[in-house]
């Protein structure tokens, strides 16, 4: 078995609130073969319609 972590990326332009609707994570389990990859099980996760998570961001002062 095998574990991954993934650590994700958000980039804004400045303090606001941003939701994070617009994503997904498919992974694919498989096995290679001699000639090709044969995919076992294939998953896809998206954010659900009734709970909207958002990320608010402020900025702080910095002190001298």
């Amino acid at each position: 078995m095998q574990y991954v972590t993934l650590t994700p990326t958000l980039l804004v332009t400045g303090p606001d609130t941003y939701a994070l609707e617009s994503w997904q994570l498919e992974v694919e389990v498989g096995q290679k073969t001699a000639q090709s990859w044969r995919t076992i099980y294939h998953y896809l996760e998206k954010p659900s319609k009734a709970h909207r998570p958002c990320v608010t961001v402020v900025a702080i002062a910095s002190s001298p």
